[in-house]
């Protein structure tokens, strides 16, 4: 919230490319609080693919974010990251704000300053870059997933024993399960 304070001035004007990249780093970060992956948002299109990520609208008030290509991807499958209500509200305010620029001319939700679609490589410096300008420290996605992962520590561990008790894996334990 900070951040966006700091570039609603921005925002106001008419888009251009310059406040666009200062847009979608806020976009991320709130991004990185619901849905921490890692280096994977610039691998994110807007329209559905068959072997790519993108982000559908299933119901019109949540987005959820199709990811077929990740890191384990070839054991674990793919996956699909449904967002809140109010990050949905984020995302589809900054498409639009992403659609009114003309110089945009690819598929991904992330661009580079000047409109080509973001790199990895270009991705991870700029949250370095904006964690150091945040927080006075640099660091990137995958401190980001350890502070997630630290965040929901008893619940993880609540999960694990449980496991434990019913002597077996956290998959089996899904299964016992009853859906409301």
């Amino acid at each position: 919230s900070e951040y966006k304070r700091q570039i609603n001035r921005l925002l106001k004007e008419p888009p251009n490319l310059k406040s666009l990249y200062k847009y979608q780093l806020y976009l991320t970060m709130r991004l990185f609080v619901e849905f921490p992956a890692r280096n994977d948002f610039p691998t994110i299109a807007l329209t559905e693919s068959k072997d790519g990520n993108y982000v559908i609208y299933k119901k019109k008030r949540k987005a959820t974010f199709v990811i077929q290509k990740f890191k384990n991807s070839d054991r674990l499958g793919p996956r699909e990251i449904t967002i809140s209500v109010a990050l949905t509200k984020v995302l589809k305010q900054f498409i639009k704000y992403r659609n009114e620029i003309p110089e945009i001319k690819h598929d991904f939700i992330l661009s580079n300053v000047s409109g080509d679609p973001m790199s990895k490589q270009a991705f991870s410096k700029a949250i370095h870059k904006i964690t150091k300008d945040l927080s006075g420290k640099s660091f990137g996605s995958r401190i980001l997933r350890i502070l997630h992962a630290t965040e929901n520590a008893t619940l993880i561990e609540k999960s694990n024993e449980l496991s434990n008790k019913m002597l077996h894996s956290s998959k089996q334990t899904q299964q016992y399960i009853k859906k409301k």
